[in-house]
C-alpha cells in the first residue's frame, strides 16, 4: 500500500509555489519533489514502484 499526501494549491494565490516548481501549465502534479506531469500523464496513477519509476524517468523535476 503507498503512503501519500496530496497538497493543492490554487495558482492565482501560490504562486511563489508555481514559480518555485516552474509549473507552466494546469494540471501539473509534483511527486516527491523529483517528478513533475504536466497535462494528463500517459499512464494511469496506480501505486507501485514500476509505475513511479516510469514518471521518474519520463518527467524528471528539473527547478530553475
Amino acid at each position: 500500500m503507498c503512503g501519500l499526501s496530496v497538497n493543492v494549491y490554487h495558482l492565482s494565490r501560490d504562486w511563489t509555489v508555481a514559480k518555485e516548481y516552474g509549473v507552466r501549465a494546469v494540471p501539473t502534479v509534483i511527486i516527491d519533489g523529483e517528478v513533475k506531469i504536466e497535462g494528463k500523464p500517459d499512464t494511469p496513477f496506480v501505486c507501485s514502484d514500476e509505475t513511479y519509476a516510469h514518471f521518474k524517468s519520463r518527467y524528471p523535476l528539473t527547478r530553475k
